[in-house]
């Protein structure tokens, strides 16, 4: 029976079920889903606090919200934490503190703060983690609401897993001759129409937005050459948001693209502390910066991290030093719209998309997603 505006459904709903162990996937599968606790309703104090607030904070977001319906759902939600004064950029910041002021749940706070996820968490703001963890359970929301419907109608709904471990997990590590193999772990919502029933490719809809490493103002598309990377990013999406359907995008890039567009490799130098300086600052590039942030397609180097204070923190790019490379030459960013097109012409037949839950599975029908 509902009570206080929920009701508790089989974990299983969340997720495509799948028959085959994982243990030769080299996957290890999240703990068996048990009954979730969802609201009944997507747009009440409930599904705020499902969210990721507390239940005093949720219940105040939802009398205001109710005072002016006009704003949209879910971006009244996160621009109440966008537009707040509490942040948090590094370890010498109250990461905790900030959190209570904005309402966070203790659940979701201690997700967020758990040490094992602490070099990837400083890539990031408090803000940019937290406004991330609501989108992904509001995905994981609409997801869960989606299956119920689905269940009770007893409807088909989910794409179609393949279901070979062995064959899954070594498509996964193929390197195709003359090609180079890049991945990227996201959840299932945000590659929506990444791939068509056609066999097209549209990338652009998973641009980042800015500020990124290597981008001040403007979205572009980040992929990695490492493996154990997309697997840190995956953990730490399941820790934040337990019910998010995590899913790996990977595709085979032929070489000669990096020959055909201008790309850049940077190693760990003045030029790069400089571009990573100004980028995650959002400021405005000096000329020998801006030289290569603006003309070239393809810029392919370190990951950083703010280590040693964040870079909002730096009075100077010579601040930067080399405890800020969090990853060595794994991260490939296409800069340009017209670039990101190109690619997506070029890999089409060589991307695939792959399920997480209990062990790594090719998704034959991405366009189902």
């Amino acid at each position: 029976m509902p009570a206080n505006g929920t009701r508790r459904v089989s974990g299983q709903l969340l997720t495509p079920s799948t028959s085959a162990s994982s243990a030769s996937s080299g996957y290890s599968p999240p703990p068996r889903a048990m009954p979730v606790k969802v609201p009944i309703g997507l747009h009440t104090a409930q599904a705020i606090e499902f969210l990721g607030f507390s239940p005093k904070r949720a219940q105040a977001l939802f009398d205001v919200f109710m005072e002016d319906t006009d704003d949209d759902w879910l971006d009244f939600i996160i621009q109440n934490i966008l537009m707040r004064d509490a942040d948090a950029l590094d370890n010498s910041d109250d990461w905790v503190g900030a959190m209570q002021e904005m309402g966070i749940g203790t659940l979701l706070q201690e997700a967020i703060m758990d040490e094992e996820f602490e070099s990837l968490r400083l890539t990031q703001s408090l803000k940019y983690w937290v406004a991330d963890s609501i989108q992904t359970r509001w995905d994981s929301l609409n997801e869960l609401n989606e299956r119920v419907v689905q269940h009770l109608n007893l409807k088909p709904g989910t794409p179609h897993l393949r279901g070979g471990v062995d064959t899954d997990r070594q498509t996964f590590q193929r390197n195709l001759p003359g090609h180079v193999t890049l991945y990227r772990a996201t959840t299932k919502s945000r590659l929506k129409d990444v791939v068509k029933k056609d066999g097209k490719v549209n990338l652009a809809i998973a641009r980042s937005s800015p500020p990124g490493d290597f981008n001040s103002d403007f979205s572009a598309l980040y992929f990695t050459r490492e493996e154990e990377v997309v697997k840190q990013y995956a953990k730490f999406c399941r820790r934040r948001c337990p019910h998010a359907n995590v899913v790996y995008l990977q595709m085979w890039v032929p070489e000669h693209h990096f020959q055909d567009v201008r790309t850049a490799k940077l190693e760990y130098g003045d030029l790069w502390r400089k571009l990573v300086f100004y980028s995650r600052r959002n400021d405005t590039y000096p000329e020998d910066v801006n030289k290569i942030a603006r003309e070239k397609d393809i810029i392919i180097g370190p990951v950083s991290t703010p280590w040693t204070g964040h870079f909002q923190k730096m009075k100077t790019w010579k601040e930067v030093t080399e405890r800020n490379v969090w990853r060595n030459g794994g991260k490939y960013v296409w800069m340009n719209e017209e670039v990101v097109t190109k690619l997506s012409e070029l890999v089409r037949g060589k991307v695939n998309i792959y399920g997480t839950h209990e062990r790594l599975t090719l998704i034959a029908e991405p366009w189902a997603l």
